[in-house]
């Protein structure tokens, strides 16, 4: 359920953005959206990041843009366009295929907790590229995560 998302410093503009980058986050990317909740930022970057799509919205539609929706949706969504858990799971797949190939032989559940684990154990390097597109900084992220991961599953092991 969507909180109350006014702060002493903003008011929110726009329930149906927000409500839709709530859901998106609780549904598709529970990592984020547990991570946000624990830092005690879920409020604020929902709230935040609603109003500027709002605003772009308002902005594309006031120029004549054609899909003012494409826009804030692309404010609304950026840096957080796919789920960290497949993104995560892609990387040990590609990069480190026989630690994927010894995890993947275990039972579903216990296969997603490991995953998961290892996306809260990337947290802080997703949280740095937050504000960016996917497509700007992919290399870049890539690379940080691999070594973090690299790290960790040496730890493991």
């Amino acid at each position: 359920m969507l909180p109350e998302l006014t702060t002493e410093k903003e008011k929110l503009k726009n329930t149906v953005l927000a409500r839709r980058l709530f859901e998106y986050l609780e549904k598709e990317n529970k990592e984020l959206f547990k991570y946000l909740y624990d830092k005690g930022e879920l409020k604020e970057f929902v709230l935040y990041r609603s109003n500027a799509a709002h605003d772009e919205y308002i902005s594309a539609f006031s120029d004549g843009m054609y899909s003012p929706d494409e826009v804030a949706n692309q404010q609304l969504f950026i840096g957080i366009e796919n789920s960290y858990f497949e993104y995560i799971e892609s990387l040990v797949k590609d990069n480190f295929y026989k630690y994927f190939k010894k995890i993947e032989k275990k039972p579903s559940a216990k296969y997603n907790e490991i995953i998961s684990n290892l996306v809260f154990d990337c947290m802080e390097v997703f949280y740095e590229y937050i504000s960016c597109s996917y497509i700007d900084v992919m290399d870049s992220l890539d690379r940080e995560l691999i070594t973090a991961l690299d790290k960790i599953i040496n730890i493991k092991n």
